[in-house]
């Protein structure tokens, strides 16, 4: 594999041991996009300073409606990795493995309370 990355010309049958499989590969890129977006804003340290899920909640909920838009049920399937159809990694970036829609409600709600402190300090932006 080493050779492979260094950009060496050798059979893959070569490099490549019989007991190495590719199971799965999710796209990562936009995700990741979204995502240092969000931490070059500072956004998620105005939602929380200290890394949670309730952090990690909020900030797929963000992702996931910017990739697209969704409701709160679409956006719950659309975050859970075993759903998702292997159309993003965000589950597995996040560490959201499992997330359920009384829980994003929750977390709606929470941000719905915030609104005013969040929107005041992303002003700086506008």
């Amino acid at each position: 594999m080493k050779l492979v990355l260094k950009g060496a010309q050798v059979s893959m049958t070569e490099t490549i041991p019989d007991s190495f499989e590719v199971t799965i590969s999710l796209p990562y890129g936009h995700v990741m996009v979204i995502l240092e977006t969000i931490k070059t804003l500072g956004l998620d340290k105005i939602i929380t300073f200290v890394p949670s899920r309730l952090r990690n909640l909020i900030v797929g909920m963000i992702t996931a409606i910017i990739i697209k838009l969704k409701s709160r049920l679409a956006t719950e399937r659309y975050i859970n990795s075993k759903i998702c159809s292997n159309s993003h990694s965000l589950a597995q970036v996040l560490n959201l493995e499992k997330v359920d829609k009384d829980e994003l409600s929750d977390v709606v709600y929470w941000l719905l309370s915030q609104q005013e402190k969040i929107e005041e300090s992303l002003q700086v932006y506008v």
